[in-house]
This record gives structure tokens, sequence and C-alpha cells, in this order.
């Protein structure tokens, strides 16, 4: 939600599933995210999120409603110079592979596997009329709470059945240069940040962070609910919400360092 922000979108994305979603949000922007959710079907059947093919026919119906309010050439023009962010590939890496028996195919072949519903999914994008995609690196999952509780020690490098995403990262950047290069008229960048986010969990103290090792919420539990609703005194000094989520500040440095990567600019 900080990142949408950050290039300038709104402050808040209000998801459009919302009953109550007033109409005159649709033409500024709203949220088709699902959390949980990969590009694989069966990551969201492990974690009974919203499919991403699903959130594609949301986005189809937006459409429909987004002309009717402004009028088909004005619904276009808004297709044509909005942005599609897209955060996708960390439950694919972290879940999905696991429970949909993929596993067997190993970490590259189910990258492989997910680079097909990424081109088909940015694809289908475009054909709907948008032009301008930012697709989100995996974070490094070996450097998450959970993912240092898996290999028992207390570094983030090295091999982690948590972090296949470098595999995933790679060839995520090379498919979004493909297709950049294969739809015409299209702007897609592939956004980076699992270095960022890598220097501040290995380095802490350097951001203004006092935690990297565990999770605000929860502590060394796995993700924050009702049963678990133990806190630390000042999430803002935590990298990690939960045993796998950033917080909003880390959030907030790792596009700090994208901005000045690019000259203030995420796009």
């Amino acid at each position: 939600m900080y990142a949408a922000e950050a290039v300038g979108v709104k402050t808040f994305l209000p998801p459009y599933l919302d009953p109550a979603l007033p109409t005159g949000e649709l033409p500024t922007g709203v949220c088709f995210a699902s959390g949980g959710s990969g590009l694989d079907t069966a990551t969201s059947s492990a974690t009974q999120s919203i499919p991403m093919r699903e959130q594609l026919r949301y986005f189809q119906d937006y459409i429909g409603k987004l002309k009717g309010l402004v009028g088909e050439e004005k619904a276009n023009s808004i297709l044509a110079n909005s942005l599609a962010l897209i955060s996708a590939g960390n439950n694919d890496m972290g879940i999905g592979r696991l429970a949909s028996g993929r596993a067997v195919i190993g970490v590259d072949g189910y990258a492989d596997l997910l680079m097909t519903f990424a081109t088909d999914f940015v694809t289908q994008l475009y054909n709907f009329g948008v032009r301008k995609v930012a697709f989100m690196s995996a974070i490094p999952g070996g450097c998450t709470p959970a993912g240092r509780a898996a290999t028992g020690g207390l570094g983030c490098a090295g091999p982690n059945p948590f972090d296949g995403a470098s595999v995933y990262n790679t060839k995520l950047a090379g498919t979004m240069q493909a297709l950049n290069s294969k739809l015409s008229g299209a702007d897609i960048v592939y956004l980076d940040v699992y270095t960022p986010l890598l220097r501040i969990s290995q380095n802490p103290l350097s951001y203004g962070f006092q935690n990297s090792m565990m999770g605000c919420c929860a502590l060394l539990g796995p993700l924050c609910n009702i049963a678990t609703q133990v806190t630390c005194p000042d999430r803002s000094k935590f990298v990690f919400w939960d045993s796998v989520h950033p917080t909003e500040a880390a959030y907030k440095a790792v596009i700090a360092q994208i901005q000045q990567k690019n000259g203030y600019k995420l796009f």
C-alpha cells in the first residue's frame, strides 16, 4: 500500500470487493489483491485466497463499471495511463511449491512454471488496455523470522527451504524484460525489493531498526492472529511484523532505497 503512495497513485487503495466502495474511487485506483494468493492456483487453494486469475476477472468487471461511469474513451485513457503494481511469488515459493506437490520439479523448474503464469497474467492485463506494469520481486524469505528458524541459525544467507527467491527473481527480471520488448507500447518493469530488504535484514541498525530476527507480533510465532496478539512496544523498530511479513516501516525503508537508486522515482 505504501508503494502505491510512493508512486503518486493515492494514499490508500480501497479494495474493489468492498461492498461500500464509492464509485468515485474507480477512476483513481482500487486494489484487487488477496492476501496469501500467488501465481499458481495451487497456492491460493492452500491459503484459501482469491486466485490471481479470478482477480483478473474482477478487473475485467471493474473495466465495465469504469466505462459505465466515465465513458469508453475516458476509461481507455485511464487504463493506458494507470500503473498495475503486482506482488506475487512469495507465497508460491514458500507455500504453493510444497503444498501442491510440485516440489518434485525442483526450485528451478517450479520458477520456470511460475514464469508461464506471470507471462499470461501480464499479457492479459495488456490485452485489457493496461500499458504500465511494475512487477515486484519476491523478498528474501531466508531472512524472515520463519526462514531463520528453519535453518536454526541467526543469519539469513545460504541454502534455505524458505528462500528460492533469488532463482525466482532472476527469471522474473528476464521475463518482464522480454515482455516489455514484445508488447508494443508497453512499459513493464521489474521492481527489486529483494536487495534492499536483504540489506536491511542483515544490517538493521544501519537503517534505524533494532530487530530483524523476530516479528513484532507474536515475536517467534507464525502469523499475527487473535490468539497471538502479543506485540512489541514499538513496531517501527522491527523489520518484520510477524514471521514472514515486513513492517510498514521496513517497506518505507525499502522504497526509499529504490527511489534513491532510480533518482527518487519508482517507475
